[in-house]
This record gives C-alpha cells, structure tokens and sequence, in this order.
C-alpha cells in the first residue's frame, strides 16, 4: 500500500470509528431497520400474490425517502466539524485530496454497513415469505440504495464544504433534500406529460428519479415507473435506458466530489 493509500485508510478508519458512535448514526439505523422490516413484511400482506413487487416499491419509496436525508445529514455534521479538527487533520504530513477523500470513504462505508443492516433484516423476511427467486431484484434494489447514498453523501460534501458552517450546511441540505425527494417529482411529471419527450432529459438531473425509473424498469413495471420513465423507455429501449441510466448516476457520483475536492485545495482553512 502506497503513501497516499494509507493515509486515505487511516482517516478513512477513523471517520469510520467516529461516524459509528454519532448519535445521528445510531438514529438513522435503527429507524432504517425497524422500517425496511416493517415495511418488507407490509408489502408481503397487502401483495397477495407472492411476488417481489409490491415489498420492491414499498422498500423502494423509503429508501427514497431516507437514504438521501441520511447521507445528507450525516455528511454535513461531518465535513463542517470544527475548524480545529480539519487544522489538526492538515498539519498532518497529508494532502486535502488525501483528507476529503478519507472522510467520505469513512462515512460512506458507516452508511453503507447500515443499509445492509436493514436490507439483511428486510430480506429474511422476504426470503421466508417468498422464496429466493427473485433474489437478484432485490440486490439490485440494495446495490442502488448504497449508490443512492454515496450520490448524496457526494452532494453534501459539496455543499458543507462550500459553505463551511454546520447550520448553514444542514440547513441547506434539508432544502437539496425536499428538492430532489419531493418538488421535483411533481414538476418532472406534471412536464412530462405537457411536453412528453421534450423532458425526457430532466430525469437525468434527479438520481432519485433515476434509481426508481432503473429498479422498476428491471422489474419490468412499466406502469410504475412513471410518465418520464415510460417515455425513457419508449424512447431508448429498457436496456439502453438502464445503460444511460447508470452512467448517469455514476456522474452524479463523481461530479460534485470532485467539485468538492477543487474547492477545497484552495479554501483557506
């Protein structure tokens, strides 16, 4: 392991250790059990038909709902610590690149290992209710939710790191979440169906709306997807759709990270 590996692991390491023992990690883990099984076994009563699909949109909503606030929250309280603690961090024989870059690995990963809590409680329960046929609707549905939460976690370091205080950062990250969750869907859909194809590129500017439109697209639910969805697949195709899809959110990914990192290496700390 090189130099600046190490160095992202050792700050990665203890963001991990640091992010397990918040309290606002604790909070968003144990409500995401209890709701990703209450809602697992939910979706299974009020299906009826023994299929993946009604507990896939149930657990699909919440984790729509939560996983962006999580990665949010979470990001914020931790990107805008105190000043002390980034100066005692940047006296350290390390870059910025390598410290940012350590923080979002630790967080990432403490957010990740709770979303695994809660879809291993939540798939047990599916597995013994319906089986395991549809196993891989459901690792997709956990392989989004990860990436949904790795999007947002990007999106707030952006913001806290633009912004450098921890009330304007929650602040401001409570609004990016009402705005991504709740306004935009009803714009993009309410658009979609005055101008159809027109719009079609405004669902790649909510990786919300493209984590549902790609996990009930592979489902094969066309009338859930919604009218920018049915229109994506209209007009590529579902796999091309997928495709360009999932290059989309990897975009979302990467692109306010590295934003994130270009301001930071010349913030004045």
């Amino acid at each position: 392991m090189n130099t600046e590996m190490r160095s992202v692991y050792v700050i990665a390491k203890r963001e991990f250790l640091d992010a397990i023992r918040d309290r606002w990690f604790f909070f968003f883990a144990v409500l995401f059990i209890l709701l990703d099984s209450t809602v697992a076994y939910s979706g299974i009563v009020s299906g009826g038909d023994n299929t993946f699909l009604k507990p896939a949109v149930s657990l699909l909503n919440l984790a729509l709902i939560l996983v962006p606030l999580m990665a949010l929250i979470m990001g914020a309280n931790s990107f805008t610590g105190a000043k002390e603690s980034w100066e005692l961090l940047l006296i350290q024989p390390i870059s910025r690149k390598e410290a940012v870059l350590g923080k979002y690995l630790g967080l990432g990963i403490a957010i990740t290992a709770t979303l695994l809590l809660g879809f291993i409680s939540a798939g047990l329960i599916l597995i013994l209710n319906i089986g395991s046929k549809e196993l891989s609707h459901f690792l997709l549905l956990v392989f989004l939710s990860i990436l949904l939460s790795l999007i947002f976690l990007s999106i707030a370091s952006l913001v806290s790191i633009t912004l450098g205080e921890k009330a304007k950062s929650i602040g401001i990250s409570f609004m990016v979440w009402f705005w991504f969750v709740i306004i935009y869907d009803f714009i993009l859909v309410g658009l979609t169906l005055a101008y159809g194809e027109l719009i079609i590129a405004l669902l790649f500017l909510n990786p919300a709306d493209l984590v549902r439109t790609t996990l009930l697209t592979s489902l094969g639910s066309a009338a859930l997807v919604g009218p920018a969805g049915a229109v994506l697949s209209k007009t590529l195709g579902s796999f091309t759709g997928m495709i360009i899809s999932s290059i989309a959110l990897l975009a979302w990914l990467l692109l306010p990270l590295l934003v994130a990192l270009f301001i930071f290496e010349r913030k004045d700390i």
